[in-house]
């Protein structure tokens, strides 16, 4: 039991000098990023079909075009 210092003292000094022991090494180095031109991914279109009109709908931002006055029940709403 008398060795288990030791050796911890020696491994802290191993580790502070850098000796080489790869698999003690705690310092890790960021991978380098290369710069990738993303302004071709980033335009937005600028016609926009929305496919889910109901969803407009929901959040309150689209109605129901009208023109079923005569219609009853009222159908101011896709689905109700």
């Amino acid at each position: 039991m008398a060795l288990q210092p030791r050796f911890w003292k020696c491994l802290s000094v191993c580790r502070n000098l850098e000796c080489g022991l790869a698999s003690l090494a705690t310092i890790s180095t960021p991978a380098i990023q290369h710069d990738v031109a993303t302004k071709e991914n980033e335009a937005v279109a600028p016609e926009f079909t929305n496919r889910n009109p109901r969803n407009l709908e929901l959040l309150g931002v689209a109605r129901k075009e009208r023109g079923w006055a005569t219609v009853w029940p009222s159908r101011e709403f896709w689905h109700r």
